[in-house]
């Protein structure tokens, strides 16, 4: 996992310098890098069109919703995009490395 990785989620975590990061793996399948970085503000379907139709990603994203009693709310969420038209290859990889990715980025 490149170091990258860490660098833009602290900036994003700790300044909210971003609305959400996309990760996937460099040509080789080697190691995962940062593909796609969007400023703090940018929609849910933002983030969503960076999802490509045939290639697994990894995100975070704020996600905001409000509670019962009204009061607003502010997560980041970690999402796995492994559509069912990616090569099987590859959705084993992003499958196996999820686990190493979340525990490099908390």
């Amino acid at each position: 996992i490149d170091s990258q990785c860490v660098k833009e989620f602290q900036q994003m975590k700790l300044k909210k310098k971003y609305q959400y990061i996309v990760f996937g793996f460099d040509d080789k399948f080697k190691k995962v890098q940062v593909l796609k970085t969007a400023d703090y503000g940018a929609s849910y379907d933002d983030f969503l069109a960076e999802l490509p139709p045939k290639q697994c990603r990894w995100g975070v994203v704020y996600f905001s919703f409000t509670l019962k009693d009204g009061g607003d709310r502010e997560k980041i969420v970690f999402v796995q995009w492994a559509p069912d038209t990616a090569h099987f290859r590859q959705k084993m990889l992003t499958s196996s490395t999820k686990a190493t990715l979340k525990k490099t980025l908390v």
